[in-house]
């Protein structure tokens, strides 16, 4: 036969003990999914700057583009090819004013 006996004690030390631990894993577990949370924006931020540097590289290759035509343009005294390229210009430029207007919230 065997018999057991288990005595708790609980007093106020004990208690208070039990509420800082509590406390605790409380702000634990509200610093976790802060954490989450953190983590989700930042995915979202890296993508915004990744398709940033896109749009970026985009511009340099058409403003790269745009200079050796208006060069060769010049260097062939070529009128009508100069105008043409001017309009490309007027053309190209609205399209990236419309596109950045259209990603840029309002100000308040």
């Amino acid at each position: 036969m065997e018999i057991h006996v288990h005595v708790h004690v609980v007093d106020d030390v004990t208690v208070a003990i039990q509420g800082i631990l509590q406390e605790i894993l409380t702000t634990v577990l509200d610093l976790k999914k802060r954490i989450k949370h953190m983590s989700i924006e930042m995915d979202g931020l890296v993508q915004k700057v990744t398709d940033m540097e896109v749009v970026q590289d985009g511009v340099v290759v058409l403003l790269t583009t745009l200079k050796a035509d208006l060069d060769t343009a010049l260097a062939n005294s070529d009128l009508p090819a100069i105008q043409a390229l001017s309009d490309r210009i007027g053309a190209d430029t609205q399209k990236l004013a419309d596109a950045v207007a259209a990603n840029t919230p309002a100000e308040v």
